[in-house]
């Protein structure tokens, strides 16, 4: 299984799993499905987004490979998915249910790692609780930024797009144009299509 979970493990579990292939923009799970696996993101994207009051999407989460989701689900007592889950690109996932994830987490590096992946997991949740926790717009932006240069250990940020990254800090589109050209002109950040380079410390 070529998946961060499975790092050093000498074991071969493919078997547990149940591996399927989709298309771009194809719907995995409609919110409110109930979940019943743990989804391994072998390959591709996902991402997570729900409807507004004002039926527009907000984007809950975006999961590249090496990335899962049910993990906080699968043992709660309130299963349900609470966003659309849609692939964003040709995605690999691999299920595996409850009780083979219990058998698979007696191997002891496999049950460090998966804790390992939790734990970041939680604290990325954390961030971005901070993020949306910020008093305006550009101090959303600024936060957000710095915080992926220590990731990066670089000022210069990559972005897929704007349009990702306003559905990402829950910025409509045009906002997040109008703050960026505003950052700029303070002399805080240059950026273009696909980045955003930080000009303070």
């Amino acid at each position: 299984m070529k998946h961060i979970l499975f790092k050093n493990v000498l074991n071969n579990y493919d078997h547990l799993f149940e591996i399927k292939k989709y298309n771009q923009e194809t719907l995995l799970f409609n919110e409110l499905d109930k979940c019943e696996h743990l989804c391994l993101v072998l390959d591709g994207e996902v991402r997570i987004s729900t409807l507004t009051y004002n039926d527009k999407e907000y984007m809950i989460n975006v999961l590249h490979k090496d990335t899962s989701f049910g993990e906080f689900l699968l043992f709660s007592d309130n299963n349900y998915y609470m966003g659309d889950i849609i692939a964003s690109s040709n995605t690999i996932i691999a299920y595996i249910n409850k009780e083979n994830l219990i058998k698979l987490l007696k191997d002891e590096q496999v049950l460090t790692n998966y804790l390992k992946y939790l734990c970041n997991r939680s604290m990325a949740n954390q961030e971005k609780i901070k993020i949306f926790s910020q008093k305006n717009i550009k101090d959303r932006i600024m936060f957000y930024l710095f915080e992926e240069a220590k990731k990066a250990k670089s000022n210069t940020i990559k972005i897929k797009s704007k349009e990702t990254l306003a559905k990402l800090l829950n910025i409509p589109r045009p906002s997040l144009s109008r703050s960026l050209i505003e950052l700029s002109n303070e002399g805080k950040i240059i950026f273009d299509k696909y980045s955003i380079k930080i000009l303070i410390s």
